[in-house]
């Protein structure tokens, strides 16, 4: 296995860029001491909707997933805080036995929120726990055009959830539009990838569904020991819209047409 390293910079620039409201912040490590007795894994790319399932699933005391083994900010605040950092490089075994310490429901549940680009650094980590039992979800969202506006607009202003701070510095760029849908269709085919190999089960909910009721998505899964859940208007996470993302989607949804629809003669340069 690669070692994990990390470095004082990365740890300073993570620090000032995670919000204290958010799920990875020490408020939320728990202290109950229940044993890990099953792991969720939700499977997403980003801008799903992954961090209001997550946000959601915390309410309803089910479980805290989140994105445990995503290793530009999360991972190394999470190391650095529990003391599994030696000599730079983290230990895996310790993270996953702090991890499990301090993320593990009272009903058992270790959640954890896993992009199709933070599974290579988790199969570092996975043989940790591989004595427990998976459910796997894949969370999808129907209008991946949308999705990709989203992503291009979080990550050129790096203002992930509202509690980001972040403003919009880039125009908008078909191409670059294009490469967030291709790596959105990139992650989802590493997740079905990864599910393969191992032979999991996965069951899939859709965004779009999830919005409209969460407790009926979540029943659906029949994760066991879920408890009651929070309709959309008491969760504190916002789903994320406005103006721009709808002018951006209808504007790339013409020029894909007229650049993927159009003969190789007639195709023009995007935008």
């Amino acid at each position: 296995m690669e070692p994990i390293r990390i470095t004082s910079e990365q740890l300073e620039q993570a620090r000032h860029l995670v919000p204290r409201s958010d799920l990875s912040d020490e408020q939320y490590d728990r202290s109950e001491g229940a044993a890990t007795r099953r792991i969720l894994l939700l499977l997403s790319s980003q801008r799903s909707g992954s961090t209001y399932v997550c946000e959601t699933l915390h309410r309803s005391g089910h479980c805290t997933p989140h994105e445990y083994f995503q290793p530009y900010q999360y991972l190394p605040l999470l190391a650095d805080r529990w003391g599994c950092v030696f000599e730079g490089v983290i230990d895996p075994s310790e993270y996953v036995r702090k991890l499990c310490e301090h993320r593990t429901s009272a009903a058992g549940w270790l959640g954890v929120n896993l992009h199709g680009s933070h599974l290579r650094t988790y199969s570092t980590f996975e043989p940790c726990l591989l004595h427990l039992p998976v459910t796997a979800v894949n969370l999808v969202r129907r209008d991946s055009i949308a999705q990709a506006v989203s992503y291009q607009i979080a990550a050129s202003s790096r203002r992930w959830t509202e509690a980001f701070d972040g403003e919009l510095t880039t125009q908008y760029s078909y191409p670059r539009i294009l490469a967030r849908l291709k790596q959105i269709a990139n992650s989802q085919n590493l997740i079905r990838s990864f599910c393969d190999l191992r032979r999991l089960e996965l069951r899939t909910i859709y965004y779009e569904d999830f919005v409209a009721d969460p407790a009926a998505c979540l029943l659906g899964l029949d994760l066991q020991g879920l408890r009651a859940v929070d309709p959309p208007e008491h969760t504190t996470m916002a789903v994320q819209s406005s103006e721009l993302n709808r002018e951006w989607r209808e504007r790339f949804a013409r020029d894909f047409w007229d650049y993927e629809g159009s003969a190789p003669s007639q195709k023009r340069s995007p935008r």
